[in-house]
């Protein structure tokens, strides 16, 4: 079991977290999801931390200023270590999944299913080449309206 200094809490090797109560006792802190699906925890004297930032500093290391943890595989309640890694905002927004009701990056809709047909599917390094090559679609397929 680790203990967190910085944020007053252990964390065993299951990731699940304790803080102690009164009785010196180590208790089990419930984490809460948020409106963006992320896991949180809330310690005495901070705001609401994140989990997966919380279990990276436990057994990764130190996040460096400016970089942001991202959940390899899109899930955001799956906060292992080995799924988490550092990025800057830029990759992180690269690797991240686009909900079913957005209307710019839809893969699910008619459009989004035409538009990967075209293009085929390929991960995009760079978003500005992504959003250039799907507002050239959208231009040249008569906004998205379909035979």
């Amino acid at each position: 079991m680790k203990y967190l200094e910085k944020y007053n809490r252990y964390i065993d090797n299951d990731c699940v977290i304790y803080r102690k109560d009164k009785e010196g006792k180590l208790v089990q802190v419930k984490a809460t999801v948020n409106g963006s699906g992320y896991e949180f925890i809330t310690c005495k004297g901070q705001n609401k931390v994140s989990v997966h930032r919380l279990v990276y500093e436990a057994f990764k290391g130190e996040i460096p200023e400016g970089m942001e943890i991202d959940h390899i595989d899109r899930n955001k309640r799956n906060n292992n270590p080995d799924n988490l890694r550092v990025v800057t905002h830029k990759e992180n927004m690269l690797n991240r999944s686009y909900p079913s009701n957005s209307s710019n990056h839809s893969y699910s809709s008619e459009f989004g299913r035409k538009f990967i047909e075209h293009f085929g599917i390929k991960r995009y390094d760079n978003i500005k080449l992504y959003d250039k090559e799907l507002h050239w679609y959208r231009s040249h397929n008569n906004r998205c309206r379909w035979e």
